[in-house]
């Protein structure tokens, strides 16, 4: 073996030219770098290190615990998680403390992490708060997992996004969203459910935000007041979403209104506002609000989308 490959830097930058190459048919860059894992044992690690830098979903850390593992990868006893209407995991026992190990064993080089199953029953073993995955830059999940995935030693965190099963969540979930996010000082993106005002205060202090996208549900009702929310300034944000969805008619577009009014957005460049219906008054306070945005002085993109008074009458139309 030539002794340039005894250099970590070296390997770095031959793996990382590995990981770029464009995958076939014939020769994924998975199949790739765990071909080169089992070379030797200096391949070994930087190897592994790219195989799980990104993961999407958890079956593949589900696949380490030898128990599990032929119900994921054999092909004759596989359940698709996607098509099925049953998860796969349906009547599978929790794991043991042993088979936590087991799932945990590659836990500290991911650093992309998005998770879209729902299997929270095996995973009971674990405690809540401990740091499962410590190097963590990036995590999509749902509020099942909120406990066991985001704890509050996440300090790295540089990219969230959270999201509701339902399209709605509990009170005690958005208590427990806004005091995870409260301990996430580096991050760049965030998209969440509605957030209460302290949480909206943190945000608007944080420096290395710059993308923020508010899905608020169903059932939440309006929670920012005008006077909590004055001039509250996010130096930095460059793209803002807010998306309200509503099952009843009376509740109106009061908190985007507030944001507008009482927000300074001094960098924003997009801005996109989806609701579900609202009055042709209401639509005319959005629009007014908006006119008055001292965003605009900045804004490049606007996208708007919302139905026009009652969702179920007949005569209701799209704007």
């Amino acid at each position: 073996m030539h002794q340039a490959l005894l250099i970590p830097e070296v390997l770095l930058e031959i793996f990382t030219y590995v990981n770029t190459i464009p995958s076939t048919q014939t020769a994924p860059t998975q199949k790739l770098l765990a071909a080169l894992a089992r070379t030797c044992k200096i391949f070994h690690e930087p190897a592994m290190d790219l195989l799980w830098t990104e993961i999407h979903g958890l079956e593949p850390l589900l696949g380490c615990v030898t128990r599990l593992h032929p119900m994921i990868y054999h092909s004759d006893t596989r359940v698709s998680w996607d098509d099925s209407d049953e998860p796969w995991a349906t009547g599978v026992e929790p794991l043991s403390a042993h088979e936590a190990h087991q799932f945990l064993r590659h836990s500290s080089r991911i650093r992309i992490l998005n998770i879209k199953s729902e299997h929270p029953h095996l995973l009971s073993v674990i405690p809540a708060e401990a740091c499962v995955f410590p190097r963590l830059k990036s995590l999509s999940l749902s509020t099942t997992y909120l406990n066991l995935f985001l704890p509050h030693m996440l300090l790295a965190l540089e990219h969230l996004c959270i999201y509701t099963c339902d399209g709605d969540s509990t009170a005690n979930e958005l208590s427990l969203i806004s005091n995870r996010i409260h301990w996430c000082t580096r991050l760049v993106t965030l998209s969440c459910p509605m957030l209460d005002w302290a949480t909206w205060k943190r945000l608007s202090s944080l420096p290395t935000l710059l993308k923020l996208k508010i899905d608020q549900g169903y059932n939440d009702l309006p929670s920012l007041s005008s006077r909590d929310m004055v001039n509250l300034s996010f130096l930095n944000i460059t793209s803002f979403s807010f998306r309200q969805r509503y099952n009843v008619a009376d509740i109106n577009a009061t908190d985007i209104i507030t944001i507008m009014q009482h927000s300074q957005f001094p960098s924003l460049k997009e801005f996109e506002f989806e609701a579900h219906f609202l009055s042709s008054e209401e639509a005319e306070q959005v629009f007014h609000a908006l006119s008055h945005w001292k965003a605009c002085r900045t804004l490049e993109e606007i996208s708007i989308f919302f139905m026009v008074t009652d969702p179920w009458d007949p005569n209701t139309t799209s704007c």
